[in-house]
């Protein structure tokens, strides 16, 4: 996908919707603007990870199904993983597990750690911009400074998003999420 354009698969769900319910009913019902249906109608402007959750839940698909990066109920699940699953549904209080709902359930938990994948993704680099604006001050106010704090405080930036990032996929594992192994597939 490239940058600013709207998923393909949104804007064919969108425009389904749309034919049966308008566009003002669709997006009463979604909770987005209608000038935000209008724009990814036209295959104008990318939805944030927020608003593909909203179309994910409207549609009854994944964010991943709506980023064009898995086929909905495709995703690819070891023995291991589908046994996994089938023990966090039961204790979830599932009670009708079948190919479709572990598939689903999987997809659901992907969604899940994309999106908070996304979140902290978005908060780092709301840190970062604030950041560049502290540097671009100090460079106004003196040169030398600057580069001095932007050179202490670039590898502890680094250094965090590194340890954030190896505690969210550590936290993913936990919780029985081989997030690099799902986006290999996904990439794949």
């Amino acid at each position: 996908m490239e940058d600013n354009k709207t998923p393909p698969m949104v804007t064919e769900l969108l425009k389904k919707a749309v034919a049966e319910k308008g566009q003002s009913g669709v997006a009463r019902d979604t909770g987005l603007t209608q000038p935000a249906i209008h724009r990814y109608l036209k295959g104008i402007g990318e939805p944030s990870t927020r608003t593909l959750k909203k179309l994910a839940d409207y549609f009854g698909v994944s964010v991943a199904v709506l980023r064009g990066k898995v086929d909905a109920l495709e995703i690819q699940l070891s023995s291991d993983d589908i046994s996994l699953i089938k023990s966090v549904m039961a204790v979830s209080g599932y009670t009708d597990i079948t190919d479709r709902s572990i598939s689903e359930f999987a997809s659901k938990l992907l969604d899940e750690a994309l999106e908070e994948i996304s979140l902290k993704e978005e908060k780092l680099r709301e840190e970062l911009a604030y950041n560049s604006k502290i540097i671009d001050h100090l460079h106004t106010a003196g040169g030398a400074l600057a580069d001095s704090w932007m050179a202490e405080n670039q590898k502890e930036l680094l250094d965090d998003l590194i340890m954030k990032q190896g505690r969210i996929v550590h936290e993913l594992k936990e919780m029985g999420i081989d997030i690099l192994a799902e986006l290999k597939q996904i990439d794949g």
